[in-house]
């Protein structure tokens, strides 16, 4: 009986699981360690299941969402996109900083590899004129 319960209260269909799965998309959180993708997969599967119910998550809230809780590395592509008009769509806004993280990635792994350069070139040094 109890699972009969749970399966009809755990769906869209129902208001709890309405609310259940609203509650999860507000305390999603991207991770540390988790690509920028995973959490906007994350966040559109709730959309995704509210879609064409009376709790669907409106553009609005999905951009908030996004950008209330993003980590501070990505605060002024956030500023950016903010002050743009008009309001860009929630798949532009995860397009735009999808494409941040990945330009930052680069731009790390380049660094990083032209600090070993420097390191192994200074290893080697150079020994006198001639």
């Amino acid at each position: 009986m109890w699972n009969t319960l749970v399966t009809s209260l755990d769906t869209t269909g129902s208001y709890i699981g309405r609310q259940d799965i609203l509650r999860e998309f507000h305390v999603c959180q991207p991770k540390e360690d988790e690509p920028l993708t995973a959490y906007f997969t994350k966040l559109s599967s709730y959309c995704i299941q509210l879609d064409h119910t009376d709790d669907a998550i409106t553009d609005r809230d999905f951009r908030t969402e996004i950008f209330t809780l993003l980590p501070s590395q990505y605060a002024m592509k956030l500023m950016i996109l903010k002050q743009g008009r008009p309001l860009l769509t929630p798949e532009a806004v995860m397009h735009d900083l999808l494409e941040e993280e990945t330009t930052a990635s680069i731009t790390k792994e380049l660094r990083d590899a032209s600090t070993w350069a420097a390191l192994f070139s200074r290893r080697g040094g150079y020994h006198g004129r001639g």
